[in-house]
């Protein structure tokens, strides 16, 4: 599997993930003012290589398997909240937890769905 997320000036991040067969499958989206708030910091704390760039700023990154968990889950809970000051604190505590705990909190959001991520921005907010 390739992991890949793109970001675009609008601004906008998608992570997606591409099989064997070559289809690309959404993992998870964001756009709007709530990716100007996380973008720094993503770009300094996430293991990411660019893969191509566009000339009208599309930029193409491809991820490891556990960046592209930390990033789907980063946006799934963004995109619940509201609170500028929230997501920041959110975004910096899932981008300081373990291989381990990203992998429970995303193997409970594919069974519990939004649930899920509700209870982790309760939890670490």
């Amino acid at each position: 599997m390739i992991y890949r997320m793109s970001m675009t000036r609008k601004p906008a991040f998608r992570v997606y993930k591409i099989d064997d067969y070559g289809t690309r499958r959404k993992i998870a989206s964001l756009t709007g003012w709530k990716c100007n708030l996380i973008r720094r910091k993503i770009l300094e704390k996430i293991n990411m290589r660019e893969f191509m760039s566009a000339r009208n700023g599309i930029r193409i990154y491809e991820l490891d398997e556990e960046s592209a968990v930390k990033m789907a889950l980063i946006l799934k809970t963004v995109a619940l909240l509201r609170n500028e000051e929230k997501i920041k604190v959110i975004t910096s505590e899932i981008l300081k937890m373990d291989r381990f705990e990203v992998y429970w909190w995303f193997s409970l959001y594919l069974k519990r769905g939004i649930r899920a991520i509700s209870a982790l921005s309760v939890a670490y907010t």
